[in-house]
């Protein structure tokens, strides 16, 4: 009797670990906690340690620990931010006010300096070690450091727009995407002039460029549907992929052969710029609003203003969850190993675990 009573629950135990481990597989993914916002969220940034977030909406940029739903600080500028980039660590924040023409820094919530030295503010960026930070502005681009409001270097570009700007990991490259289908790469050091990596000007604007994460290459995405792979050092162009669809964002990850981009119409894919090839693609609907890998290169996020949100792998595209947030989905961003995942959305910023 004993035995057969051990039978009897050891089957109930598997019929219960069955359903246990298979019910989330069709269940929404429940984020740790959410934050509501009445105005919508323009950027999120998470550390690699995932212990500090950082999102801005409207005039205001707050930071988070990512156990608690409660902001540990929060600053208010004099207009809307439409850039922000953090650190790897999480402690060094740069914003932009395009209309006000100002950037301002913060080292762990506490404001640092600003500077409004500009005719508009397209886009900032800011090395993962916080030394280095990079503004396009409306015909010019800009090298700073952490220690000054006095650019180190700046270079005009006559009858040329910036649109994004990207420091490579190694903080030793910017590079900066024009209205006209141009990217210029400068060297941090300022030693010599921008080389042009790449001129199309049937591609429109650059929407998104992106580095892999050891520095070697990059990518560049436009509105125009075209993605392009260079090397850094030399220029060469590794990749040219003509697409569809326009390009809405685009991403590089720590292998540097892979690399994955989201469109307007809704399609994300992830490449191998060495073999020219798609791995995966797949239609989300809606646009693609961001994307990101986590540090290991392993796994993929991408949102859409349709309100969805996936978690796949990059070696197959296999999705380990997709759900339905409150709002549409403005920027998404995980911790280095992918535990902590967090998404800006319209309605507020949510938190998850994987």
């Amino acid at each position: 009797p004993f035995v057969e009573m051990n039978r009897i629950s050891l089957v109930a135990l598997s019929i219960f670990a069955f359903l246990f481990l298979s019910a989330p597989a069709d269940a929404e993914k429940a984020p740790v906690w959410e934050w509501d916002s009445s105005t919508a969220i323009s950027h999120v940034s998470i550390s690699e340690d995932s212990r500090n977030v950082s999102a801005t909406y409207a005039s205001t940029v707050s930071l988070w620990y990512n156990h608690t739903s409660i902001p540990q600080k929060s600053k208010i500028v004099d207009s809307q931010i439409t850039s922000m980039a953090m650190s790897s660590d999480g402690k060094s924040v740069i914003i932009g006010e395009e209309l006000d023409y100002t950037v301002t820094l913060y080292e762990e919530g506490t404001y640092i300096w600003e500077t409004n030295d500009f005719f508009t503010v397209a886009d900032v960026d800011i090395s993962p070690d916080g030394n280095h930070i990079a503004v396009a502005d409306w015909q010019r681009i800009l090298f700073f450091t952490r220690d000054s409001n006095e650019a180190v270097w700046s270079h005009y570009h006559e009858d040329e727009y910036m649109k994004t700007v990207s420091i490579s990991p190694d903080g030793l490259f910017i590079a900066v995407g024009t209205s006209n289908g141009k990217v210029y790469l400068y060297p941090v050091s300022g030693d010599n002039s921008s080389s042009g990596l790449h001129d199309n000007i049937l591609d429109g604007d650059i929407v998104g460029i992106d580095f892999s994460a050891d520095s070697s290459r990059l990518i560049i995405g436009t509105e125009t549907g075209r993605v392009y792979v260079y090397e850094t050092e030399g220029g060469a162009q590794i990749m040219d992929l003509a697409y569809s669809e326009e390009i809405s964002c685009v991403s590089g990850s720590s292998n540097s052969d892979h690399y994955a981009f989201g469109t307007d119409a809704g399609s994300v894919a992830v490449i191998n710029s060495s073999m020219s090839s798609t791995i995966w693609q797949k239609s989300i609907g809606g646009a693609i609003t961001d994307l990101d890998f986590n540090g290991v290169g392993t796994h993929l996020i991408a949102g859409t203003n349709n309100k969805i949100v996936i978690l796949a792998k990059v070696s197959n595209g296999d999705e380990l969850w997709r759900t339905t947030v409150s709002g549409k989905v403005s920027g998404v961003a995980m911790s280095y190993r992918g535990e902590n995942i967090v998404v800006g959305t319209a309605e507020g910023l949510a938190v998850y675990y994987e």
